[in-house]
Protein backbone atom coordinates (compact mmCIF):
# COMPACT_ATOMS: atom_id res chain seq x y z
CA UNK A 1 0.00 0.00 0.00
CA UNK A 2 1.54 3.30 -1.34
CA UNK A 3 1.66 7.01 0.67
CA UNK A 4 -1.24 8.90 0.89
CA UNK A 5 -3.52 4.94 0.96
CA UNK A 6 -6.94 5.58 3.29
CA UNK A 7 -7.44 2.47 5.49
CA UNK A 8 -10.97 1.89 5.01
CA UNK A 9 -12.83 1.32 8.63
CA UNK A 10 -16.12 -0.27 9.09
CA UNK A 11 -18.81 2.73 10.51
CA UNK A 12 -19.01 3.86 14.07
CA UNK A 13 -15.23 2.00 14.35
CA UNK A 14 -12.91 4.69 15.57
CA UNK A 15 -8.77 4.41 15.72
CA UNK A 16 -7.17 5.06 19.03
CA UNK A 17 -3.90 6.38 18.46
CA UNK A 18 -2.31 5.49 21.62
CA UNK A 19 0.62 7.96 22.78
CA UNK A 20 3.03 5.00 24.06
CA UNK A 21 5.89 7.43 23.85
CA UNK A 22 4.57 9.52 26.15
CA UNK A 23 5.84 9.05 30.59
CA UNK A 24 3.51 8.37 33.11
CA UNK A 25 1.32 11.69 33.93
CA UNK A 26 0.47 13.54 37.31
CA UNK A 27 -2.77 15.10 36.54
CA UNK A 28 -4.90 17.73 38.51
CA UNK A 29 -8.43 17.70 37.10
CA UNK A 30 -10.36 20.85 38.56
CA UNK A 31 -14.41 20.90 38.31
CA UNK A 32 -17.24 21.27 40.33
CA UNK A 33 -18.96 18.27 38.89
CA UNK A 34 -17.67 14.97 40.46
CA UNK A 35 -19.57 13.30 37.10
CA UNK A 36 -17.63 15.39 34.90
CA UNK A 37 -14.25 15.02 36.57
CA UNK A 38 -14.50 11.23 36.11
CA UNK A 39 -15.61 11.70 32.14
CA UNK A 40 -11.97 13.91 31.60
CA UNK A 41 -10.35 10.75 33.59
CA UNK A 42 -11.62 8.47 31.51
CA UNK A 43 -11.23 10.57 27.95
CA UNK A 44 -7.65 10.82 29.31
CA UNK A 45 -7.00 7.39 29.29
CA UNK A 46 -8.89 6.03 26.64
CA UNK A 47 -6.52 8.64 24.31
CA UNK A 48 -4.21 6.48 25.84
CA UNK A 49 -2.25 8.73 28.24
CA UNK A 50 -0.69 6.79 30.82
CA UNK A 51 -1.92 8.51 33.93
CA UNK A 52 0.43 7.71 37.04
CA UNK A 53 -1.59 9.78 39.66
CA UNK A 54 -5.07 11.47 38.96
CA UNK A 55 -5.97 14.15 41.49
CA UNK A 56 -9.33 15.90 41.90
CA UNK A 57 -10.64 19.01 43.13
CA UNK A 58 -14.01 20.79 43.44
CA UNK A 59 -13.35 24.19 44.03
CA UNK A 60 -10.27 26.68 43.96
CA UNK A 61 -9.64 25.72 47.83
CA UNK A 62 -9.40 22.18 47.14
CA UNK A 63 -7.00 22.92 44.04
CA UNK A 64 -4.81 24.72 46.06
CA UNK A 65 -4.64 21.95 48.62
CA UNK A 66 -3.91 19.24 46.04
CA UNK A 67 -1.01 21.82 44.70
CA UNK A 68 0.19 22.23 48.12
CA UNK A 69 1.07 18.50 48.47
CA UNK A 70 1.69 17.33 45.28
CA UNK A 71 3.06 17.73 41.97
CA UNK A 72 1.45 17.52 39.08
CA UNK A 73 2.16 17.73 35.21
CA UNK A 74 -0.90 18.86 33.73
CA UNK A 75 -3.62 20.74 35.34
CA UNK A 76 -7.66 20.36 33.35
CA UNK A 77 -9.69 23.00 34.67
CA UNK A 78 -13.37 24.10 34.62
CA UNK A 79 -13.22 27.76 34.01
CA UNK A 80 -16.66 28.29 34.98
CA UNK A 81 -16.93 26.74 38.92
CA UNK A 82 -20.16 28.06 40.73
Amino acid sequence: MGEGHLEKRKPGKRRVRKFQYLMPVRVLVVDDSSVMRKIVERSLRQAGLDLSQVFEAGNGAETLSVLQTNQTDLILCDINIR
